[in-house]
């Protein structure tokens, strides 16, 4: 059988490797990534070594370089939330436009668009629906948004099944040192002092980039057409989490929270997967201590 070429973008990335790494073990699909050597050509590449969207013909690039896939997941996505980034704003506009053109040509069976949860923004109409209102709150969720509403017109306009997967919070292989859980693992290992914003009540929707990538498989394989949300369906506050790590890596790191509530102590990411699992047939596989053990093996 042969195997489905699938064009996936942003495949160095937090999600978009474990995507690949999923689909490379599939007996279904290979994954294809937008990747050119520097020295063979003198076409404008992203640090990772990718096609850089962003630069004009960029989709005649890709046209011209790779052959025609069947399927496209687009993972690529530049989180910055400053206004002036402008690069970051061509990224998620420009870099979705120019892929949509690859499509255009290529005529795929489907293609994949991964977004957020958090472009509905912080609500309490609970649990967050696929149809819940977006409210995006900064520049990088409404360019997902954008980004959205372009996917939708495309798929409108040439008649592809196309599937906006909403994923919530994403943990990992490869995530930031920077990010919450990786923080608490480095601190519990080292018996440091614990201190969290706030009073640590934020609660948070986790999920393994493993079980994304799983509905990225689902997904492709009955050419879905929709948006989904993808999350674990289990809230966790930040306190709780804290606690979760210590006690999985018998630490003996103290768990402090701040004197004054900060706004985020408000939040809850209560949200629905029934869609997903109904239409998709997904279900999380991975607990939380799954994932944190994972992450410090690595």
């Amino acid at each position: 059988m042969n195997k489905g070429r699938v064009l996936i973008t942003g495949s160095s990335g937090l999600i978009g490797r474990a995507i690949f790494q999923r689909l490379k073990s599939s007996e279904r699909f290979q994954p294809v990534s937008p990747h050119l050597r520097s020295q063979a050509s003198n076409i404008p590449l992203t640090k990772s070594g990718h096609i850089d969207l962003t630069i004009e013909n960029s989709d005649s690039t890709i046209i011209d370089s790779i052959r025609p896939c069947e399927y496209i997941v687009h993972s690529a996505a530049d989180m910055s939330t400053n206004l002036r980034d402008r690069y970051s704003l061509l990224t998620n506009t420009v870099g979705l436009q120019a892929l949509i053109s690859v499509a255009t040509a290529w005529k795929p069976k489907c293609l994949i668009y991964m977004s957020g949860v958090t472009v509905v923004g912080v609500t309490n109409n609970l649990p967050i629906h696929e149809q819940s209102l977006p409210c995006p709150g900064n520049i990088y969720l409404a360019s997902k948004l954008f980004g959205e509403h372009l996917v939708r017109i495309f798929s409108e306009t040439t008649h592809t099944p196309c599937s906006i997967l909403r994923v919530s919070a994403p943990i990992g292989v490869g995530m930031p040192s920077s990010r919450l859980l990786p923080t608490l693992i480095s601190a519990s290992l080292a018996n440091r002092e614990i201190l969290l914003e706030g009073h640590g009540k934020r609660r948070q929707d986790y999920i393994d980039t493993r079980d994304v990538a799983e509905a990225v498989y689902k997904a492709l394989a009955c050419c879905a057409h929709g948006i989904y949300n993808i999350a674990s369906g289990s809230l966790v506050s930040n306190y709780n989490l804290a606690v979760t790590v210590r006690e999985l890596l018998n630490s003996d790191s103290h768990i402090r929270t701040a004197d004054q509530a900060v706004p985020s102590d408000l939040e809850s990411w209560q949200i629905s997967v029934d869609k997903a699992k109904r239409c998709l047939g997904f279900n999380a596989r991975y607990s939380l201590s799954d994932t944190i053990m994972t992450l410090c093996q690595r």
